[in-house]
């Protein structure tokens, strides 16, 4: 059985590098992501913010009934583009993850 470093070691400090960079670049994303949705934003000239309640007081239901919400209109609402970027970013990388343990398990299994 061969070891990674007898294969290869003259490329593992170019891989870690590459590794580390990659790491940096998806956490400033992260944290660039993070901090723009944390941030309030002003709402545009003459909106008016959404009520809290009903203009007569306590909601009759609070469960939403079918097809009664609206279109997103901030990237942060339900159904706008910040949440449907983090699903896609979450299922790719648990495909990523599924992928690599599925390739390493193939080589050990090959060796």
């Amino acid at each position: 059985m061969r070891s990674y470093r007898a294969r290869g070691s003259a490329r593992a400090p170019r891989r870690a590098l590459t590794l580390l960079l990659g790491r940096f670049a998806v956490g400033a994303v992260i944290v660039a992501t993070s901090w723009w949705i944390a941030v309030p934003h002003p709402a545009s000239a003459g909106e008016e913010p959404p009520p809290t309640q009903p203009p007569g007081g306590v909601p009759g239901n609070p469960i939403p009934r079918p097809n009664s919400g609206h279109e997103p209109e901030n990237p942060g609402d339900r159904g706008g583009w910040v949440q449907l970027t983090l699903l896609a970013l979450t299922v790719g990388g648990v495909a990523v993850i599924v992928l690599l343990v599925w390739r390493e398990a193939t080589r050990r299994r090959d060796q």
